[in-house]
């Protein structure tokens, strides 16, 4: 992250549907935040008066995995 903080909730969903592992990340400027390809990830800006700003690399044969996110309403954990 370049500046400010940032709560990413990641989880994985196996084929029936069902959350397997769920992970909360605090992260700080200057942190890196790597996101396992068969995960999904919300990104979460906890300060109201603070912005976050973040880069994301990513490789060019990178798929987004949010399917299951959409289809459950939002991740497994709500900030």
């Amino acid at each position: 992250m370049v500046s400010g903080e940032a709560v990413y909730y990641l989880q994985k969903i196996d084929d029936n549907g069902n959350v397997v592992d769920a992970v909360q990340i605090h992260a700080r400027a200057g942190d890196i935040v790597p996101i396992p390809s068969t995960y999904g990830h919300v990104t979460i800006n906890p300060s109201s008066d603070k912005p976050l700003v973040m880069m994301n690399w990513v490789d060019r044969t990178f798929d987004s995995v949010y399917g299951d996110i959409i289809d459950l309403n939002g991740a497994a954990y709500y900030l």
